[in-house]
């Protein structure tokens, strides 16, 4: 009777201290726990990284602008002072006053031709009072036109030097400086100076590493005189590739068919310049591609820079982070089960 009575109380014992089955019962929830956690966790580092990546673009965005609109600054402060002393000299007012446009292209094209060589100089017109184009010194064959472009209109109105980006009859997106011409306290005619762009665009893009892009609106050009104006410049004039938009400028040489659609967004359906960014994959490389508008003298939009920068790198980190922090949940997840 004892022998039995000892024996059973053991096998009670046993019974009552063995926690296996309740640590069964709970694992299972548990990793499903572990498991929803580091999911959220990997969601929260994403938005995260998002936000800070958009939050990083945003301000190079801004500097890349604030870069491009510096530098046009300074280049009409240069073109302002090669205007000045051309407006003051004898021979440009006589010849004005006498509408003498052999004159002037006698003198001044070898000028010019040092200004295009040396400081990528492209149109350099002399007008009579009146804003008819006596003389486009970068293609005599053209003239007599009335120039009605807003720098123009605004050097007659102040009697003082305007400047600003406009396109001009080619299509061409130029810098322009419009400085009038007296003699006596008399307007005689007005000096013009005008070159591209793009010799601040290389600089930006040199700058800021970033791909940049400019595009115009089909609406505000003419497509036989853009197609000049592009074979002037020896670039490509492919009207038909974008619906709404011609490509003017790209850092690479040619815009990739991957950013066509953020290059010929429709204006008018409410994108939202500079807020929003699209990343998009080409070429093997992850882009954030942002588009702010570029607007002429008069303040009207024209057109868009595009700027393209490459995150594959920052990318490529965040999925090595998140790779790690993966492989630390699931050592966790294997000791638990």
């Amino acid at each position: 009777w004892w022998t039995a009575a000892r024996a059973g109380d053991d096998t009670g014992r046993r019974v009552d201290a063995s926690p296996t089955p309740v640590l069964r019962r709970l694992l299972p929830p548990l990793a499903v726990l572990v498991t929803l956690l580091m999911a959220g966790a990997g969601m929260l580092l994403w938005h995260q990284h998002q936000q800070q990546l958009a939050g990083e673009i945003a301000v190079h965005v801004s500097e890349v602008t604030r870069d491009l609109r510096i530098g046009l600054d300074q280049q009409a402060v240069g073109l302002t002072a090669a205007a000045q002393p051309i407006a003051a000299d004898p021979g440009v007012r006589k010849a004005l006053r006498k509408g003498d446009a052999a004159r002037l292209l006698a003198v001044w094209r070898p000028v010019f031709e040092t200004l295009h060589r040396e400081n990528q100089l492209t149109h350099f017109y002399f007008f009579d009072k009146n804003r008819v184009c006596l003389l486009r010194v970068h293609k005599p064959e053209s003239r007599g036109d009335l120039i009605n472009r807003f720098t123009a209109l605004e050097a007659e109105r102040t009697g003082k030097a305007a400047s600003g980006i406009e396109l001009g009859s080619l299509g061409t997106f130029t810098l322009r400086v419009v400085q009038p011409v007296f003699d006596g306290g008399t307007l005689v005619g007005y000096v013009e100076l005008g070159k591209e762009i793009e010799e601040v665009l290389r600089t930006l893009r040199t700058h800021s590493g970033n791909q940049l892009a400019v595009v115009i609106r089909k609406a505000h050009l003419n497509r036989q005189s853009w197609e000049e104006g592009m074979r002037l410049l020896g670039r490509e004039a492919d009207w038909d590739r974008l619906p709404r938009s011609v490509v003017f400028y790209t850092s690479q040489g040619r815009l990739p068919d991957a950013f066509a659609p953020m290059a010929d967004h429709d204006a008018t359906g409410g994108h939202a310049h500079g807020a929003t960014e699209r990343e998009i994959a080409s070429d093997g490389k992850d882009w954030r591609v942002s588009v702010t508008p570029l607007h002429d003298a008069s303040g009207t939009e024209v057109g868009d820079l595009l700027i393209m920068d490459d995150v594959s790198a920052e990318k490529a980190a965040f999925v090595r982070l998140l790779a790690l922090g993966g492989t630390a949940g699931g050592v966790v997840l294997a000791l638990l089960l």
